[in-house]
């Protein structure tokens, strides 16, 4: 999903213009933290989209990648 337009829409549902919300979008300073994000992502094992990370006691664990749906996440999150 690339079309900024969709972004957008929904930004502006949530009371932000349209200008606002596509200046903040496109601007360096959030490409480099959603890259700096990406590459933590990475250290950590991150492969798909969306991953679900737990962090208990400074230590980071990937409980879910791709779709997940809450009863199967509720149950990894009950035993352990």
């Amino acid at each position: 999903m690339n079309d900024i337009s969709i972004y957008s829409k929904i930004a502006e549902s949530f009371g932000v213009s349209k200008e606002d919300f596509e200046k903040k979008f496109l601007s360096e300073e959030l490409m480099e933290e959603t890259f700096e994000y990406f590459k933590k992502g990475e250290k950590l094992g991150v492969q798909s989209f969306p991953t679900i990370i737990l962090e208990k006691n400074n230590k980071q664990t990937i409980i879910a990648q791709g779709y997940s749906n809450f009863k199967g996440l509720d149950k990894i999150l009950l035993e352990g």
